[in-house]
């Protein structure tokens, strides 16, 4: 499953008060700066997720909390992405795209950094 965000699933995704959100992301370093993984999510942050389904939204919730809410729990949210029981395609895919958000040296890529370990840690067991 190829999981892809717009800015229309993002505003549902995100949920009221997010006005200016979008703008806020796509102009954030982790989005545009970041040399090898910006194309990538440009086309992530660029495409609609067709059909929506259950992965795509917890995965979506995942990524809300790890760029956007710095305050929330990333344990919470893996545990929530987890809690769906995601096919080996969208924890390999997740897996991904949570590496790309490791590169910087920022609170996000620590979070990601967390999140990731989180995620091979369960899918091991």
């Amino acid at each position: 499953m190829t999981l892809q965000l717009n800015e229309d699933v993002f505003a549902a995704a995100a949920g009221p008060g997010a006005e200016g959100l979008w703008e806020w992301l796509c102009g954030q370093p982790f989005v545009s700066g970041r040399g090898g993984c910006a194309e990538q999510w440009s086309r992530l942050l660029a495409s609609p997720v067709s059909p929506p389904n259950e992965a795509a939204t917890r995965f979506l919730g995942l990524l809300r909390v790890l760029l956007l809410e710095p305050e929330s729990g990333v344990a919470e949210a893996t545990e929530e992405f987890l809690s769906a029981n995601p096919d080996h395609e969208t924890i390999t895919d997740a897996l991904a795209y949570l590496a790309e958000l490791t590169a910087g040296g920022d609170g996000v890529a620590d979070r990601a950094r967390q999140c990731r370990r989180l995620i091979v840690e369960r899918a091991s067991e």
